[in-house]
């Protein structure tokens, strides 16, 4: 008997899924930023002229794509299929930029580090993930953690969004 899952249709909805999560985060970068800048005054010596838009893209982009890419991981879709939707994804991502997987490698790294030590600190749990992320983005367009109560509601809110905004993006 075969066990070899079959080979993934082209009108797999997963697979329909990953191909749209890059496009669909980067639409979602620019309201995101506009919206930040809008409640944020402070934001605008980070990321307030229009040669930072690039950047906020790219760092929303993989934040976004990170909090689906880890729920991927927990659906137990297969290791195979997952490698397969994953790679979709991965193909977007090289099309974005050049360095995105180094870019999402290291967001990887800094949610789990803070994922962990939140979680040990007894943080308040239904913020880990979304505080997790959100801080991964505040540093990288601020080059520092968060030190005013502003920027902390600032990782804060943009890392509820974008937790929300695709944490459920498989369906």
């Amino acid at each position: 008997m075969n066990h070899t899952p079959p080979p993934e249709e082209p009108n797999d909805p997963l697979l329909l899924r990953a191909e749209a999560l890059v496009p669909a985060a980067r639409a979602s970068a620019k309201p995101a930023r506009e919206s930040a800048l809008a409640k944020f005054e402070f934001l605008r010596q980070f990321i307030g002229k229009p040669e930072d838009e690039a950047w906020w893209e790219i760092v929303f982009t993989i934040a976004a794509v990170y909090i689906a890419a880890a729920r991927l991981n927990n659906l137990g879709v297969g290791e195979v299929r997952e490698a397969l939707l994953m790679g979709a994804v991965t193909e977007r991502l090289l099309e974005m930029n050049a360095n995105a997987l180094t870019a999402f490698d290291d967001c990887k790294a800094f949610f789990g580090r803070n994922f962990d030590a939140l979680t040990e600190r007894g943080h308040e749990e239904r913020f880990i993930a979304s505080d997790s992320i959100g801080l991964w983005v505040a540093w990288n367009m601020m080059d520092r953690a968060p030190e005013t109560e502003q920027e902390a509601s600032f990782m804060r809110g943009l890392g509820v969004a974008i937790t929300h905004g695709f944490f459920g993006w498989w369906g």
